[in-house]
Order: C-alpha cells, then sequence, then structure tokens
C-alpha cells in the first residue's frame, strides 16, 4: 500500500516471443529500407523490402471485434444493468475499452 492508502497492483508482464534468425534478417532489412527511404533512394528501399518480404513476409494485424456490433442488445443489457449499472453511454465507454471475448464471457457466466 502507497502512502495515499492506494493498493498498487503490477501490471502483469508480457510474454515475449523470440524472433528467428529469419525474422531478425528481415527487420534489420526493413530498417535499412526505411532510412534509405527517408534518404530518398525509393528505389533500392522497394528492393529490400521485397527481399525481407521472401525472407520472413509481414504478420497481418488482426483488428479488435467491437462489442457494441457483436453483443445483442439483450446481451448489451444484462451486462449495463447488472454487471456495470450504468447507462448506454457508459457501456459504450466501457466497450471501447474492454475486449469483446471478456464482455462475451461476463454474459456466459451470468
Amino acid at each position: 500500500m502507497s502512502e495515499t492508502g492506494v493498493v498498487e497492483q503490477e501490471a502483469p508482464a508480457k510474454e515475449r516471443v523470440a524472433l528467428t534468425p529469419e525474422q531478425k534478417q528481415a527487420a534489420a532489412l526493413r530498417r535499412d529500407a526505411t532510412l534509405l527511404r527517408k534518404y530518398g533512394n525509393e528505389q533500392k528501399a522497394k528492393e529490400l523490402e521485397a527481399q525481407a518480404d521472401q525472407i520472413a513476409p509481414v504478420a497481418a494485424k488482426t483488428s479488435r471485434v467491437d462489442p457494441m456490433t457483436a453483443l445483442s442488445d439483450e446481451e448489451q443489457a444484462y451486462l449495463r444493468k447488472s454487471v456495470f449499472e450504468c447507462s448506454k453511454k457508459g457501456f459504450a465507454a466501457i466497450a471501447s475499452v474492454v475486449s469483446y471475448k471478456k464482455l462475451a464471457a461476463m454474459v456466459a457466466g451470468q
């Protein structure tokens, strides 16, 4: 407990996945390409990026599932009234921070 009486919690450590040598080499090529592009050598930058993509393609970014569209009206109402005790606007603010997966688990645990 701190001097102000607030309990401080440690953030859970994120697990890092070790990069393969191929991924490290591709990352180095992409960094070099970025620098070349910054200083005006667009052609060489494109060549390095193509080479990096052959070695280790860039992983696709997963997009976030919006809980406001994924949860049904009944599920949203349950969460708003029973779990969070807030308005629709307040629930929208919560849904912008909390993942769909966690909210769906709360609904399933009712």
